[in-house]
C-alpha cells in the first residue's frame, strides 16, 4: 500500500522566516517517518480488538528543536483554517507528536492502545473489529479516501442536523491527528485532507467512509452447514462466520423421545435424558423425572425404571457419594 503513496519524509528544518509567516506551500501533514523502529523490547505488539496483529511501527519522538517548530505550525494551522472559513471550527486538542498518526489515534489509541503508526486499516475491517455503516453517529470513525486509498481517519464527536454548507464532511465534528502535527477538533471539511485545503501528497479526499466498532456478534445459523455438534454461524450485523454449537428447540415430545430442531436445518429424534425432579435417591415407582433437554416430565409407573442423571448438591460430602 505504501508503495502506491507519494510519501514526503517528515524531515523539518527550522525556518528562517518569522514563525508567524510560515508558508504551507511545501508543507505536508501526511508523512512517513524517516526512522521507524519495529515492535520489540518492552513495546507491546499492536492488535485489533478481535486479535489480528497489525503491521504497526514505533517512531521515536522528535528532538526539542523540531518539536518547537511543530508546535508553532500547530498554532498556524488553526489560524490558517480560521482565516479560510471564519464560520468553521478548528481547535488544537493535543500538541504535535511524531510517535503516532491519525489511523493509530482513531482505530487503536481510541480503544486504549499505545502510541504507534500504521497506514493500512484492512486488518481492522477484515476481521470485523469495525464495520462500515451508511449513517454516521457520535463515536464512529470517519475515514478520508482519495480513490481507494485511505489518507486519514478521525473520531466523530457530533453529527450536525443542519450543516453550514454542502461540502463533503461539513455535517461532522471530528477529532483527528494531523501527522506529524497535533490532534485537532474540526469540522469534517476543514482539514488538510479535503479539496479546498489539501496539504497532503496523496489527497485530496473525494469520499468519506464511516466505521463503527462491532462489539457483539449475533450469530444466525447458515442453512445446510451442520457438521456434527456444530454448524456455521454468521453474524447478522457484520457477516463474520465461525463454527458454533447447535441451538435446539424441541417438538414432538412423547414419553420416551423428542425431536431436536436447529435453525441450520438439522432435525433429529432423540431419547429423553432424565433427571429426578427431587433428589430422593434411586428411581422408584411414582417418582417424577424430567428430560434435561426438552423439560418433558412424567411420573414413573409401578413397573418402570429409567436411568437418570442426578444433580449433585454443592458443596457435598464425598462420603455421601459412596453410600
Amino acid at each position: 500500500m505504501l508503495e502506491n503513496i507519494a510519501i514526503v519524509l517528515a524531515t523539518f528544518m527550522i525556518p528562517t522566516a518569522p514563525l508567524d509567516t510560515i508558508s504551507f506551500n511545501n508543507y505536508s501533514v501526511y508523512a512517513e517517518p524517516a526512522v521507524v523502529v519495529q515492535p520489540g523490547g518492552n513495546r507491546p505488539g499492536v492488535y485489533t480488538p478481535n486479535g489480528t496483529k497489525v503491521n504497526a511501527y514505533f517512531q521515536e519522538e522528535a528532538d526539542s528543536d523540531e518539536l518547537n517548530y511543530l508546535y508553532t505550525v500547530d498554532g498556524n494551522l488553526c489560524d490558517y483554517f480560521y482565516d479560510a472559513d471564519n464560520t468553521g471550527i478548528v481547535s488544537l486538542k493535543i500538541r504535535a507528536s511524531k510517535t503516532y498518526n491519525g489511523f493509530a489515534y482513531a482505530f487503536h489509541m481510541n480503544n486504549g492502545g499505545n502510541a504507534c503508526l500504521f497506514w493500512d486499516i484492512d486488518d481492522y475491517i477484515n476481521d470485523k473489529s469495525f464495520v462500515e455503516v451508511s449513517e454516521p453517529q457520535e463515536g464512529d470513525i470517519v475515514c478520508y479516501y482519495a480513490g481507494d486509498q485511505e489518507i486519514n481517519a478521525g473520531i466523530i464527536k457530533c453529527v450536525y442536523d443542519q450543516p453550514d454548507n454542502d461540502d463533503l464532511g461539513s455535517n461532522l465534528l471530528v477529532e483527528s491527528k494531523w501527522y506529524p502535527n497535533g490532534v485537532y477538533e474540526h469540522r469534517g471539511d476543514l482539514c488538510p485532507y479535503m479539496p479546498k485545503h489539501n496539504m497532503t501528497s496523496s489527497g485530496p479526499a473525494d469520499r468519506l467512509v464511516y466505521y463503527r466498532r462491532h462489539k457483539t456478534h449475533n450469530f444466525v445459523a447458515v442453512k445446510g452447514s451442520e457438521n456434527g455438534s456444530e454448524h456455521t454461524g454468521k453474524c447478522d450485523g457484520c457477516g463474520y462466520e465461525k463454527p458454533v454449537e447447535h441451538n435446539y428447540t424441541y417438538t414432538d415430545k412423547t414419553s420416551t423421545h423428542h425431536t431436536a430442531n436447529c435453525d441450520c436445518g438439522i432435525k433429529r429424534t432423540e431419547e429423553h435424558t432424565w433427571t429426578p425432579v427431587s433428589n430422593i435417591g434411586a428411581t422408584r415407582p411414582g417418582m417424577v423425572v424430567r428430560c434435561i433437554s426438552c423439560s418433558f416430565s412424567k411420573r414413573l409407573n409401578p413397573d418402570e425404571f429409567v436411568p437418570v442423571i442426578r444433580p449433585l448438591k454443592m458443596p457435598f460430602d464425598i462420603k455421601s457419594l459412596i453410600k
